[in-house]
């Protein structure tokens, strides 16, 4: 019995060990949790752990994600902020006050230099000066490219494009230049009442008799090409301005007569073109006079390829030479008395008489197409007026008067001294004043 009793408590020692074992076994393999051969529980245990990294990952890249965006949205604000300053400042801030930034003398070495008044027209992205004894193409801190030299007792000058021509008024010579200097000389035997050139250099020059008058053309070096309009006062009426479009195929002319005592106008675009002008009878595209009843149409000219105005004593015509063939009249203002004309190669501006405001005049600017930009009334005492990029200003010897596009009124002030042009500068806020004798740079503030 007692054999029985030991083999008994042999038995359940041993069984007690073994389980001892078991669970130590288990204990080491939960530890290991990287190994092939696990255990189910050992197993179980590696997965949850893997998953937990992941999900940890995935959290810290969603804040890393987060924070830039963060970051990208305050400097988007940050951007946007600043581009709403700088619209403000351009389209509605108005300048109180300015600073010469540079200053150039205009007499160093120049023609004309003791000579007449200086004149002024934009000449590409710069300015021709003109006197009586010389001209010469100034860039914009007044140094000057070139110069040449002549004797004229009127002169006049035209642009278009990169090409100019100074001519002497009831003279005999024309100057032809470009930006890189004198390109030639042409030579009249009747005098010289108006003149317009083509981008390419091409001038043509209306000559006038006591009875007829004539447009002839000349190239780029002076010499005279065949093409030579006579237009006789009884039949045609009497030529009152001309202008070439960009690539000289075309060419706008007004016409005044009077017909059972009445006056009239006629404006008629003419096409020198080999592929339509030589097709057509005296090479006329388009004549128009039942627009211009009772009006005098003083001035014409070619904005660029397609468009062209008629500015007459009550108001605008717009042309469209879209169809070369046959341009059309899109669009007529009725203006109040006009009082003055300028314009860009964008924009027409005009001065009207104001009847419908206080102040006494109007300023009303169009695009090329015919569609207004804006119209305000002003009391600002001007003698001149001119655009530049997309600026107006109106101006006399010492003040100005300067709008944006918008038609909001950016400047108005005097100056200490003498003012002859107004030109946009570099910024919005920097003008280029040219004067008689010096040119400055101004920024506004």
């Amino acid at each position: 019995m007692s054999d029985l009793n030991a083999m008994n408590r042999e038995r359940k020692k041993e069984q007690l060990r073994q389980q001892i074992v078991s669970n130590q076994t288990a204990a080491d393999s939960s530890q290991k949790g990287t190994g092939t051969r696990h255990s189910e529980s050992g197993r179980h245990y590696e997965r949850y752990s893997g998953e937990d990294e992941v999900k940890t990952v995935k959290k810290a890249h969603r804040r890393v994600i987060r924070k830039r965006a963060a970051i990208a949205a305050a400097i988007l604000l940050l951007l946007a902020a600043a581009a709403g300053t700088v619209y403000y400042l351009i389209q509605y801030y108005q300048y109180q006050e300015y600073r010469v930034s540079w200053e150039t003398d205009l007499t160093a070495g120049d023609a004309g230099a003791e000579g007449s008044a200086p004149n002024y027209i934009r000449f590409g992205r710069n300015l021709l000066k003109y006197t009586k004894d010389g001209a010469s193409y100034i860039d914009e801190k007044g140094k000057a490219v070139w110069v040449q030299t002549y004797e004229m007792k009127a002169p006049i000058a035209v642009v278009n494009g990169s090409f100019a021509a100074v001519a002497d008024q009831q003279g005999n010579e024309i100057y032809i230049c470009n930006e890189d200097g004198y390109q030639g000389t042409a030579k009249t035997l009747l005098p010289i009442t108006r003149i317009a050139i083509s981008g390419e250099g091409v001038v043509a020059a209306v000559l006038e008799d006591s009875k007829s008058s004539y447009v002839s053309m000349f190239k780029r070096d002076g010499n005279e090409l065949n093409l030579t309009m006579k237009s006789t006062i009884s039949k045609n009426g009497y030529l009152m301005d001309l202008s070439f479009s960009p690539d000289g195929t075309q060419l706008i002319c007004s016409y005044a007569y009077i017909q059972n005592a009445d006056l009239k106008s006629r404006v008629v675009i003419y096409d020198y073109s080999e592929e339509v002008g030589q097709n057509i009878p005296d090479r006329i595209v388009s004549a128009n006079e039942e627009a211009f009843v009772d009006k005098l149409v003083p001035r014409v000219h070619f904005m660029s390829e397609t468009y062209s105005f008629a500015c007459a004593d009550t108001g605008l015509a717009f042309f469209s030479s879209e169809n070369r063939a046959s341009p059309v009249l899109t669009v007529q203002t009725e203006e109040e008395r006009i009082e003055s004309l300028f314009y860009s190669d964008k924009y027409i501006g005009l001065v009207t008489a104001n009847q419908e405001g206080p102040e006494p005049h109007k300023l009303v600017v169009y695009r090329e197409n015919g569609s207004k930009v804006f119209e305000k009334g002003f009391d600002f005492d001007y003698q001149h007026a001119g655009i530049d990029g997309e600026y107006v200003f109106l101006y006399d010897d010492n003040s100005c008067c300067i709008y944006n596009m918008a038609g909001i009124k950016k400047f108005e002030g005097d100056f200490d001294f003498q003012i002859s042009k107004i030109t946009c500068g570099s910024l919005p806020n920097q003008f280029i004043f040219t004067g008689p004798q010096k040119m400055r740079g101004i920024t506004f503030r």
